[in-house]
Order: structure tokens, then sequence, then C-alpha cells
């Protein structure tokens, strides 16, 4: 035999959770009945509450209020959950009551909160002197709270703010016993907000201001202190013109440079003459450029031309010994000679310049290496300059800028971030808010109806025991072969209904059965079979009697062996005697025809179990009993064995194998999935047929539309009447 296993789970269909609900239905009812009644009671019995709303905007500054330009303010998607928590908070709440003065008129609006119960009077007083004196015996600790914080606490509980979506608007709301409170108090509610946020901003910036003071005067000393490094410096250097001398050296430099090179130049010019004067003859001297060039030296020579010409003259008229003539060869003799001596002199003077060309520019070299030695030493005085000066541009700047930060901060401290725009002021709330009937009722009967489907479902999924047909068939995998409805007792005897009633609908289900039996073999009824459930009060030995009636009643011959040697029970259905029986067939006491008793019924025979063995479990599984049950198929066309439940014990378990086929019994609500699944495990693991299951004692009105509705049509075809 293949193992049977499990169904395959399905899709779920509308039906399905239609089934739950008819299924249901009465948890769903009781759920939604109550909700209802509870609201209705609720609203017509609470505190008339008040309302009055009113509808802030609020935004960010993006403006520089002491320049007028614009400011990127970048995207903060938590500013507004921040100024609900602000708005929110008791300190802005007690900021109301200081600004509506509730501390004195609070009483007003609620008169009778003055009147207390002497008991709660009693509680409070002695929770407040207990509190009172912890803080008399800690000094350090926190003080009380004050009257306004105590109103102010207990009127955050009427508080709410909601964010309308994709805007920047605040939904702000107060509820309390009384319209004018309400309105009073949410109009109050933007002003006190407001107020915060300057607080805050003020306090914040005084916080600012204090440090940046404090950090200003630590930068003045940090500035005055490089002030006077740098002056010490300059001192000790020496170079307290520093900057003027950097300016004026580069100046120098360039100056000296040009006359060094005017003083070279000269000097190989006066070089050049001198060289020329050298390989000039003496006597030709006055034919160099440089000294025929002299002024002297040319007036000279124009008195000797002027000479010459004179004594030309004079020896026309004269002789050459007329003392006219001799003055004035004479006079052009002197010129001659001052000519020489004037070309010496020449001579020298160049020679002269020439020394002094050399030696000018052997200064002018010394004063350019001079020059730059200094600059370079300037230099390195000016690197120490500059840092210390640097220095002293760095802290100046950070004085200056917190000082300009200063004077901003004390422009803007009482200028807030935050703009806050009142788009509708409260109104005087015409209706209370939380007795409106209509649509209580409405939202009651959404969540009764919402939570009793919920829970209707919720049980349903905590339920794992056997219910349908459906549920038995899916959840275990054994073919069901018939459902037996819940008999009423109380009108039918369970255990006699197919003889007593055989137009039923149990007799007739047990008839199904029958049937489904008949067809499970080739030949027909299986010549023997057990019938056994999980645990006791199952129902097995119930249909073992009845669908052994509805077999005899088919005209085949049954024998009923009680084979439950623990616990007997037909034999007081039957109304004969338990001994001997069963066991003593068994044990080979006495043989099957001797204890074999008629029931009444035509061919329906019964073996009562007889007495309780010490080993039931051996004697079931010998082979005197494989031997018993053959020699009994050749006299009876069905043997049934109701056995003991598996669940308990071994004994049904060990006589299904000896037996053609087995049928399991479970009960709707009692039996559950995982120990039918584990029995058939065992059953198929010691060999035994497994034919199907009943599902036993289904209420048909309690299981849903399906069942119910067959119910009620089997009922008006098939009537005993």
């Amino acid at each position: 035999m293949q193992p049977m296993q499990p169904v395959e789970t399905e899709d779920i269909h509308l039906r399905d959770y239609l089934k739950v609900i008819l299924k249901r239905k009465r948890i769903i009812l009781v759920f939604f009945i109550t909700t209802v009644v509870v609201v209705l009671l609720a609203t017509l019995q609470s505190t008339p509450l008040y309302t009055a709303t009113t509808r802030l905007k609020v935004e960010q500054k993006n403006g520089d209020p002491l320049n007028d330009v614009y400011r990127y303010i970048r995207h903060d998607p938590e500013f507004l959950n921040s100024q609900i928590q602000i708005i929110s908070s008791q300190t802005v709440m007690e900021r109301v009551v200081v600004l509506l003065n509730l501390e004195d008129t609070y009483s007003r609006y609620f008169p009778e909160q003055d009147k207390k119960s002497p008991v709660i009077d009693f509680f409070k007083n002695l929770l407040k002197g207990s509190e009172e004196t912890a803080a008399e015996n800690d000094a350090a600790g926190p003080r009380p709270m004050s009257p306004e914080e105590k109103l102010a606490k207990r009127m955050l509980d009427g508080l709410k703010i909601e964010r309308i979506r994709d805007s920047q608007i605040l939904q702000v709301s107060y509820t309390s016993e009384n319209a004018a409170f309400s309105t009073l108090v949410c109009n109050m509610l933007p002003r006190a907000y407001i107020e915060q946020l300057l607080e805050m901003k003020m306090t914040n910036t005084e916080y600012t201001l204090d440090w940046m003071e404090k950090k200003a005067a630590t930068e003045r000393a940090k500035l005055e202190e490089a002030e006077h490094s740098l002056q010490d410096y300059l001192i000790a250097q020496d170079i307290v013109t520093i900057e003027n001398r950097i300016a004026i050296i580069p100046e120098r430099l360039s100056q000296i440079s040009a006359e060094l090179t005017k003083a070279q130049t000269r000097r190989k010019e006066l070089e050049a003459v001198i060289e020329q004067i050298d390989r000039t003859p003496k006597n030709s001297l006055d034919t160099i450029p440089a000294i025929a060039s002299e002024p002297s030296l040319q007036a000279i020579r124009g008195q000797i031309r002027a000479a010459e010409q004179e004594i030309l003259t004079l020896g026309q008229k004269y002789g050459a010994r007329h003392p006219v003539r001799i003055e004035a060869q004479n006079m052009f003799n002197e010129l001659k000679e001052k000519k020489a001596a004037e070309t010496e002199n020449i001579v020298q003077r160049i020679h002269n310049d020439y020394q002094l060309a050399v030696t000018n520019q052997e200064n002018l070299k010394q004063q350019l290496e001079d020059t730059k030695t200094e600059a370079a030493r300037l230099n390195e005085k000016f690197i120490q300059y500059n840092i210390l000066n640097r220095e002293i541009e760095t802290k100046k700047q950070l004085y200056d800028a917190l000082v300009s930060r200063i004077k901003e901060q004390t422009m803007t401290k009482q200028i807030r971030d935050v703009d806050v725009y009142v788009v509708e002021a409260a109104k005087l709330p015409e209706a209370p808010s939380n007795q409106n009937l209509p649509r209580n009722l409405l939202l009651a009967a959404v969540l009764g109806c919402m939570g009793g489907i919920g829970s209707a479902f919720f049980l349903e999924y905590l339920d794992n025991t056997i219910s349908t047909a459906e549920d038995a068939e899916e959840k275990t995998g054994v073919p069901v072969i018939a459902t037996i409805p819940l008999i009423d007792s109380s009108q039918k005897n369970p255990q006699t209904v197919v003889t007593d009633h055989p137009a039923s609908q149990e007799a007739e289900s047990y008839k199904v059965a029958r049937t489904a039996v008949s067809l499970s073999t080739s030949g027909g009824y299986p010549r023997s079979m057990v019938i056994t459930s999980i645990y006791p009060g199952e129902g097995k030995t119930l249909t073992c009697l009845n669908l052994a009636a509805a077999i005899a009643q088919a005209g085949r011959k049954v024998l009923v062996i009680d084979s439950d040697l623990r616990r007997p029970t037909l034999h007081l259905a039957f109304g004969i005697e338990n001994q001997p029986g069963f066991s003593e067939v068994l044990t080979g006491q006495h043989e099957p025809a001797d204890v074999i008793q008629k029931t009444g019924l035509a061919n329906l025979d019964v073996l009562p179990s007889g007495k309780r063995p010490p080993n039931p479990s051996d004697l079931l599984s010998s082979n005197h009993a494989q031997a018993i049950i053959t020699a009994l198929s050749e006299n009876y066309d069905v043997i049934l064995f109701d056995t003991p439940p598996i669940g308990t014990v071994s004994d049904g378990v060990v006589l299904a194998a000896c037996t053609e086929k087995t049928l399991l019994v479970t009960r709707s609500r009692m039996t559950r999935y995982e120990d039918v699944n584990r029995e058939i495990k065992r059953l198929q693991e010691a060999g035994s047929k497994l034919m199907g299951q009943i599902v036993n004692a289904v209420d048909t009105r309690r299981e849903g539309y399906y069942y119910g509705y067959g119910a009620y049509r089997y009922a008006g075809y098939y009537t005993e009447q």
C-alpha cells in the first residue's frame, strides 16, 4: 500500500473566506454587537468635549536681515516635526497659562473640578507631603512643580498637532470640556509659540555672545602680544625702517650698476687713449684726437697759426735781423713751447683721469657688493618680519571677525529664524467633538465588523482540530468516506439511530459510509475491518454499532467483535454479558461459536471482549488471533473490530495489521490534525491498509453554509413523518 501523503495546499478562493465567516458568524456577531453597544453607551454617557482648531504656517527664514540678501536654506525634512515638538512642549503651555492668567481664572471655566473627593484629597495630600519631606531632606534635589507647571502639564492632554501633508501648515487643536476655554487656549498658542522661539533665540544668542566676547578678549590680548613681539624684533635688529630700506635697495642696486657700467666704459676709453699716446711720437701727440680736441691746445694752435701769419707778413717788410721780426719769431717760439707744455699737461691729465676712472670703478664694485650683502641680510630679517607681521594680520582678522559677529548677533538676537503665520484662527465650537453619534456608530460598525472578522480568522488560524470533511482531507491526506452529523441525544439514541430512525439524516450518513465500505475492495465488503480512533470519546464504538447495523440491513452477515480488552463497552450497548468473550477465545479457553451472542437484529452478531487479560497486546499480535479471524471470516461476510484508541495503546495498531482494512474515526472540533498524521504514520509502518476516515459529530449548522444547506435540504426531503 502506498503511503498517504497530505494533499497539496490549493489556492484560497473567495468561497473559503465566506466559509470561515459563516462558520464563525456567532463570534463575529457577538464582537460586532458588543463593539456597537460599548461605543453607543460611551458616546451617550461621555462628558461633552469641545475642540477648537487653528492653522499655522511655519517656515524657515531664507534671507539675511542685515544685508537683505537671499540665503539658501538646506531642506530639513524634520523641521516641521521639530516645530511640532516645540509647540507641544510644556514650556509653551506654561506661557499660555501665564498669558491667560489661568492660575487665577482656570476655576471659572471648570468650576466642577474644584469639587474633589475627600478620599482623593487625602491621598494627594499624603503624596504631596511625602514629596515635600523628600525635598526638605534633600536640599540639592529638584524643586517641586509650581502651580503653573502642574496646570500646564495637565492641559497638555488636550493638545493635538497634525501636519497637513505636502504643505508647511500645522493644524493645532485643543480639546476641553469648555468651548470658550478651548478657543482661548487655541488662539493663544501661536503667541506663546512665537515668544518661545524668541526666548530660545535670545538665550542661544546670549550664550554665543558671552563666548564670543570672552574669545574676542583672548584674541585681543594675543594680538597685542604679537604686535609687541614685532616691535621688539624691529628694535633688536635695528630695522625700524626696514620696509623703506627694502624698497630703496633695489633702486640703489640699479643705480650703482648703471654707474659701474659708465665707469667701466670711461676707464676703457681712457685706457685706449693712453695706449695711443704710448704708440705716438712725442712731437706728434697733438695729432691724437683726444689731445687735439682740448680747447686750450686748440687755442694755442690758433695763436701759433696767427704768429706764423704775422712772421710771414713781417718777413716781407723786414729782414731777418729786424727787431720786430726777431720779436715775432720769439713769440712764435714761446707759443710752440707753450704748445708742447700744454700737450704734456693734457697727457698728464689723461693719465690722471685714467687713474681716477680705475679708482671709481673699484669703488662702484665695492658699493655694489656691499649693497647686495645688505639686501641679503635685510631679506633674512624681512622673512622673520613677515612671519611676525602675518601672525599679527591673522590675529587681527580673527579679532575683527569676532567683533563684527558680536555686533551682528547683538543686532539680530531678537529676530526669529522661523516665520509663523496664523492662517486660520480658532472659532468657538458649536457642538461637542466626541458625541457625534452617527460618526461614532459608523466607526463602531466598521471596527466591530473588521474586528469580528479578524477574530474569526485568527481563531480559525489557531484551530488545529478537524471540523469538516474538506479540512480533514486537506490536512491529513486520508479520504473521508462519510460525515456523520452531530446527534441530539435528547431526541435520539446515538447507538441505535440506524435501526430506530432509518429515515433520518444521521442514518443516511451511516448508509453513505456503508456504500463507501462496499466499494473499498474489488470484491465488495472487506471480510475484516478495524474501526478505531485517536483518543477516547471520538465515536469509534458508536460508528461501529451503527455501521454494523447498516451493513446488516443490506443483507450481509455481520459480526461485531469488542476487541477493546481494556475498557469494553459493546456488551452494555447490546445488554448482554461480557464473559466469556474474545479474550477467552484468544487464550483457547472457548471456541468462537460458544461465546458469540445474538443481538436481536437480523444478520448481526456480537462477540464481547470477555475477561480483561494481563497482556492484551500480546494476545492480539499472536498467530492464534490471525487464525481466529480467518476462521470467523468463513462464517461472516463482514467482521468489524471495535479496538481501543490507537493514540493511547497499541492494541488497535496490532490488530489493524491482521485485518483487510482499517477505518479511522475522527471527531469534529476534537481530533487534532497533528495527532491524526502521527497515528496514520504508525498504521502505515505497521502494514495496515487504511481505507479512509469518518468525521463524526459534525455540527452542520455551525460549520458553514454548505453543510448547513445540505442538512436543511435533506431534512426537508427525507422526513420520518
